[in-house]
């Protein structure tokens, strides 16, 4: 009886579409949602995602999700999406130094200004 609880809870299971301005957010929603159907099983994991990712993002992976690791699969498949999608702390910084100025701040509120964008932006693109 409890197998046939467990199948449901993994048919039952609706996965978000993933976000890829914010995969640890994603990653976090999708692991509640584990906990709560007791998906705990690596293999699962890595199943339900690769078979849920669109297209444009496994592709992105698809290294992993054609030859994946023989442990920790679904850690290496999150952890590589989040790096692959990422900017870099460097072209985030860049980015944010070409799009802004100081216009008629002070320095310190320019700095205050830049910090909150660059929080902001800790953000993943494709």
């Amino acid at each position: 009886m409890t197998e046939r609880v467990d199948f449901a809870n993994r048919v039952a299971m609706r996965v978000p579409p993933f976000n890829p301005a914010n995969p640890q957010l994603w990653f976090a929603q999708l692991e509640g949602h584990f906990r709560l159907t007791k998906i705990d099983d690596d293999n699962d994991r890595f199943d339900l995602v690769s078979a849920n990712l669109d297209p444009r993002f496994a592709q992105e992976v698809e290294d992993i999700i054609i030859n994946p690791p023989e442990s920790r699969k679904y850690t290496r498949l999150r952890e590589e999406l989040s790096r692959r999608l990422c900017v870099s702390d460097h072209q985030r910084i860049k980015q944010l130094l070409s799009n802004e100025d100081i216009g008629d701040r002070k320095p310190t509120q320019y700095l205050r200004h830049l910090r909150v964008l660059a929080d902001g932006a800790k953000r993943y693109v494709l």
